[in-house]
């Protein structure tokens, strides 16, 4: 696993009442959430919230779009 990719439950980012565990995770607005290399907008602020609460805060590793990142730094690592 690449090293932007471990992370402790007590290296959360505090941020609007969320506590963020993905390592891509930047910023987030009313509808929209960016990420290292995404940014991703929602139907509502509610489908934000939702998809923080299950992805970002809790379980990133299987957010689609951390899982593709993994896979791109697993590709670079292993090229060198």
């Amino acid at each position: 696993m690449h090293l932007r990719c471990r992370i402790k439950g007590s290296d959360a980012m505090p941020n609007d009442g969320h506590y963020t565990l993905c390592p891509y995770f930047v910023g987030h607005k009313d509808k929209s959430i960016s990420c290292e290399d995404i940014y991703r907008r929602f139907e509502s602020h509610k489908d934000k919230e939702n998809h923080m609460s299950k992805y970002c805060d809790d379980k990133w590793e299987s957010c689609p779009h951390a899982v593709n990142l993994m896979r791109m730094y697993e590709r670079i690592d292993n090229m060198s």
